[in-house]
């Protein structure tokens, strides 16, 4: 329960130090997660796997016409597959993204660069119909996260299409031993900005 309250105090300082003469926007942005992972030893068995929940409350603070800083607050699913065990790995998660801008009235380009701190909500896995409680979950992950997209820019605010690259950077499993997973995603997002 600390770790939420943190991440919410944080995001919540973000907002309030931002300032509207600056160009503010608030939003959400809703996607699809490809996910993987990278371990030491390797798995062979290791599948990719998709996910629908991934979505998050953004404030993106203008800092000038081509720089911002894009804060977000999510709800995401990292978990992968290595046949026939599926793991669920679901995170509340804060990202904070600088963001170059370019583009004209209309339609605007971004580009980000950023890293993502995750407090693991739950763990779980299953098989043959059966599910339990993972142990040994790292409570907090790690990650750098790259990415782009476009925005159509309205009156009052943009709609947005993004694709991002999420690579773990801390060791998912928590346990003893030498066995390191690190949970990767590659993301595909659609958003609504308002401006104020």
């Amino acid at each position: 329960m600390k770790k939420i309250t943190l991440l919410l105090v944080l995001f919540t300082i973000l907002v309030y130090h931002s300032n509207a003469q600056n160009g503010l926007a608030l939003g959400l942005r809703y996607g699809i997660g490809i996910n993987s992972i990278s371990s030491d030893p390797s798995n062979p068995n290791a599948n990719s796997r998709v996910s629908v929940l991934n979505t998050a409350a953004i404030l993106e603070k203008g800092i000038s016409e081509i720089f911002a800083i894009q804060a977000e607050l999510g709800l995401s699913d990292k978990g992968y597959s290595s046949s026939p065990v599926d793991y669920s790995l679901k995170y509340l998660g804060l990202n904070v993204l600088p963001k170059a801008r370019f583009g004209n009235d209309m339609i605007e380009g971004f580009g980000f660069l950023g890293l993502g701190i995750d407090m693991n909500l739950s763990a779980s896995v299953s098989a043959n119909g059966q599910s339990m409680d993972m142990d040994n979950v790292s409570g907090m992950n790690l990650s750098g996260i790259v990415g782009g997209g476009a925005a159509y820019k309205l009156s009052s605010g943009k709609l947005f299409f993004d694709a991002r690259y999420n690579m773990g950077l801390s060791n998912t499993y928590s346990g003893s031993g030498p066995l390191s997973i690190k949970v990767n995603q590659i993301g595909i997002n659609i958003g609504y900005l308002h401006n104020f």
